[in-house]
């Protein structure tokens, strides 16, 4: 009589699948610094400064540092994969981490690079009108003394700033609104204003002798 024979055992793997983790670790990679903008820029006016700051660069030093380690234990688990250690059935999980976290870790300082400079021409954008309107200022000021210094007679203050008034044809320019302000005989004070942003100004007063009696007066985004 034939002895039967034992069935096959199921093939058993010395290796343990981590597919999940390397798939987790490349989405929070690719997606961590977009949510992040998207939610600072929710939040902008209720948070502070330091924590807008602390926050994404927190985020960008994570999402490199995950689809770093996705990207070098999916390259593993794969190696094992095609050797039989790991199982089969993990190879579509982890190639897809795999993916995942070359995309994050190649993605994320493309975003910084687009950011920076977003930020330089940004800065840009902002100091040129405001020079321009320290520089248009500066001459409103130097009329204005012409003005204080010229006889009466001739149209002039006879030696004070009264009556000055700003000519229509320079009050406003492509960056700012001015408008002048006599505190009294020998001070007057000019405001500007910024076309675009309405916050963002530039006040002097100007003393007996032409010159600045106390440095400029920034606000909103002029303010350094």
């Amino acid at each position: 009589m034939q002895e039967s024979q034992p069935s096959p055992s199921p093939t058993t793997y010395a290796g343990k699948s981590r597919g999940k983790l390397i798939l987790a670790f490349g989405i929070v990679s690719l997606l961590l610094v977009p949510l992040c903008i998207v939610f600072l820029f929710i939040l902008e006016d209720q948070l502070a400064n330091l924590f807008k700051v602390v926050t994404f660069c927190f985020s960008f030093l994570i999402a490199p540092t995950l689809g770093i380690s996705a990207w070098i234990l999916a390259h593993r688990d794969l190696r094992k994969i095609r050797n039989g250690v790991i199982p089969l059935s993990a190879f579509s999980t982890t190639s897809r981490g795999e993916i995942l976290g070359i995309l994050g870790t190649i993605v994320n300082p493309i975003i910084g690079f687009v950011i920076g400079l977003f930020v330089v021409f940004s800065a840009d954008s902002v100091s040129s009108p405001k020079d321009q309107m320290d520089l248009d200022l500066g001459n409103l000021a130097a009329t204005a003394y012409q003005y204080r210094i010229r006889p009466d007679s001739v149209g002039g203050g006879g030696g004070s700033y009264t009556g000055f008034v700003i000519p229509a044809s320079r009050s406003r320019s492509e960056n700012g609104i001015y408008t002048a302000t006599v505190i009294h005989a020998d001070t007057i004070q000019f405001y500007a204003k910024w076309v675009v942003d309405s916050t963002s100004t530039i006040t002097v007063r100007i003393g007996p002798d032409g010159g600045l009696i106390n440095p400029r007066i920034y606000g909103g985004a002029f303010q350094e």
